[in-house]
């Protein structure tokens, strides 16, 4: 089954430190760019919206933005943080270590 990942994104509450249960409530972003939990408006500063890059990890899970993701280079591990900038997904690289 192949899913259209354009779409999908999570969302972190910013008070409570977790993310909302897509399971147990219905997310929604409106013509205007807007969240709504379950039909009502919510305060966009009290949740974050992260995109799905479209992306796997080895591990199966999708990668979305705000993600931190490592990899080998060379013989170096390098870790770095997802984001969307530009209409691109980037990875900003935050440290190497040696392996």
């Amino acid at each position: 089954m192949n899913i259209n990942t354009d779409f999908m994104f999570r969302v972190w509450d910013v008070v409570n430190k977790c993310y909302v249960d897509s399971k147990q409530n219905i997310l929604v972003i409106d013509s205007n760019g807007y969240l709504l939990i379950n039909d009502m408006p919510v305060d966009d500063d009290k949740y974050i919206i992260e995109k799905c890059t479209g992306y796997k990890c080895v591990d199966g899970n999708y990668i979305y933005v705000n993600d931190y993701v490592e990899w080998k280079l060379g013989l170096k591990m390098v870790k770095a943080k997802v984001v969307y900038e530009h209409f691109c997904f980037w990875v900003y690289w935050l440290m190497s270590t040696d392996s």
